[in-house]
């Protein structure tokens, strides 16, 4: 599901637009699976009713969420900082970079209310996301202009391992998030997530990641 266009001197990735264009086929292993996850949903929700406060829940799960995602950036965080009940006197530069994952995560699924998911819902929760936090000089809530990569350390766009699409193909993708169509719900999410990650490491800000 991808294309690779030129730009001169060099190549980016520019994934092709989601489905209902292209069709989605799928096999039978694949209708096994979507069948599994469904009762696997099915039996989350069942135990999910027995919950006396769901909110609460979802809330703790939020926090673990954005923990572990955090984490994968290099923060260093625990469990018990993001649930000190001081936090707000004593948060430190890594806690307040969990912190923010767990404030636009709730500010976002609260916008969803009110605003499909649309660039501008992303936008906007992408500069809270950065507010205050590592990376706010690097203009938040806009998608970047300049072309980036993904590579080792002294490598070049030629030499890179990933670069990923242009500006002008960036917003393109991007807009192929919120397309109708009548897919089954996880079939759906998973294509937006593969949609997102082709790209979300040089969705917003311009950096040449060079530590990999």
């Amino acid at each position: 599901m991808c294309l690779c266009w030129e730009r001169s001197p060099y190549k980016s990735f520019a994934p092709s637009a989601l489905p209902p264009n292209p069709p989605v086929t799928l096999d039978n292993e694949t209708v096994e699976l979507l069948i599994r996850a469904h009762k696997q949903l099915a039996l989350l929700e069942n135990i999910a009713v027995h919950i006396p406060n769901i909110n609460l829940f979802v809330s703790v799960y939020v926090r673990k969420e954005a923990l572990i995602s955090s984490q994968i950036e290099g923060t260093q965080a625990t469990l018990e900082d993001i649930f000190d009940p001081m936090i707000d006197e004593n948060i430190n530069r890594n806690v307040a970079d969990v912190v923010s994952y767990v404030k636009v995560t709730e500010f976002a699924i609260g916008r969803l209310k009110e605003l499909p998911l649309c660039n501008r819902l992303i936008k906007k929760t992408h500069a809270i996301l950065m507010k205050n936090v590592r990376g706010q000089e690097k203009s938040p809530g806009t998608f970047r202009h300049s072309q980036n990569w993904i590579g080792g350390v002294g490598s070049t766009i030629k030499s890179a391992w990933y670069v990923p699409p242009t500006p002008v193909d960036t917003t393109i993708a991007m807009s192929h998030i919120n397309t109708d169509d009548d897919l089954d719900v996880l079939i759906r999410a998973a294509l937006i997530q593969y949609q997102f990650e082709t790209i979300h490491s040089s969705l917003m800000i311009t950096v040449v990641w060079d530590d990999f």
